[in-house]
């Protein structure tokens, strides 16, 4: 069964008017601190998008911006705080595959809805997952690891950082269209705590995204045996992406900003603007890309529209799985 991944818009297109029809259309806007809310905790790729983010959307912007960490919950926690928020622009939140597009399919009893409930901004960055294993592991190719999956049944183990995480979910959609092969998941609370748990030997392996992963891999504490990129990661070019295994094979894990439901367009538009200035920066590009985020921004109108792609494609990942949650 194969479910279509969302069609990107053009890479790091900064295509947008900077600053001055923005400033002018809110000229009051922003006249005190923003507070940036991310739902995972510090250290997270979610995290790191937003702290490298904010510091330079603050000086486009001429504020500071406040990085408020609300793990909890599979990130419901801090994503239900936004949609409750004001509608002033000073609440705003990064949102991710598993916000705004793995959560709002598997929790039935959530308190928000992704598209009614919120103000698209932008997009802001993507990257990819690695299939990775322990360094002991005998597994050197992921020919070789679905092989001896599909061989032994449900004895091959693979973690995630929770149960109904977008990691859950890409190591389902990997196991769909790799025939359906049947392995153990191991769910855990948070991405670090897999990730040491698969240093460890403790499973057998685990689709984190790159930010997260990237110094393992590197450092030799894990090996990757493939990206779920369309192609090839720069930043790990000798690791072959899925689709060379299994063509058209894509899992892409997107982060975009957004703020609480009715924000007035002269807002919205003033911190476009801003987003698209702080990521044309080259620091701001190159501190990214040594994390595995590839910058990706976007008209507001694009992130809708690729949020409502997001969730009918993970609803039928989920169905196709039999995950639920609540």
């Amino acid at each position: 069964m194969i479910f279509k991944a969302a069609p990107l818009f053009a890479v790091a297109s900064l295509a947008f008017s900077v600053g001055v029809s923005a400033q002018s259309a809110a000229p009051n806007f922003p006249n005190k601190p923003i507070t940036l809310v991310v739902s995972q905790a510090a250290g997270s790729a979610t995290d790191i998008m937003a702290r490298v983010l904010g510091q330079k959307l603050g000086e486009a912007l001429g504020t500071s911006v406040i990085i408020d960490n609300k793990p909890g919950a599979g990130g419901l926690l801090g994503t239900e705080l936004v949609a409750k928020a004001p509608a002033d622009g000073y609440t705003l939140m990064i949102a991710s595959v598993s916000t705004h597009g793995v959560n709002p399919v598997l929790y039935k009893t959530k308190k928000y809805d992704a598209i009614k409930d919120f103000s698209p901004i932008g997009m802001t960055a993507i990257t990819a997952n690695v299939i990775a294993v322990p360094p002991n592991s005998p597994y050197k190719t992921l020919k070789d690891l679905l092989a001896d999956a599909k061989a032994k049944p449900g004895k091959i183990s693979y973690g995630s950082s929770g149960n109904g995480s977008s990691q859950h979910l890409a190591s389902e959609y990997l196991k769909s269209q790799a025939g359906g092969v049947f392995m153990l998941h191991v769910p855990y609370r948070g991405a670090t705590p897999g990730l040491t748990a698969l240093m460890s030997s403790e499973i057998d392996w685990m689709m984190p995204a790159v930010p997260s992963s990237m110094q393992f891999v590197k450092n030799g504490k894990l090996r990757a045996l493939a990206v779920t990129s369309a192609k090839r990661q720069p930043e790990l070019p000798d690791v072959p992406a899925v689709a060379e295994t299994i063509p058209g094979f894509e899992v892409n894990t997107w982060y975009g900003l957004v703020g609480p439901a009715g924000l007035s367009p002269a807002v919205v538009k003033r911190l476009n603007d801003g987003v698209a200035k702080a990521l044309s920066d080259k620091a701001v590009r190159d501190k990214l890309a040594t994390s595995g985020l590839a910058v990706q921004t976007s008209t507001p109108e694009e992130l809708t529209a690729y949020m409502r792609a997001e969730l009918t494609r993970w609803a039928k990942v989920a169905e196709f799985s039999k995950i639920t949650l609540d």
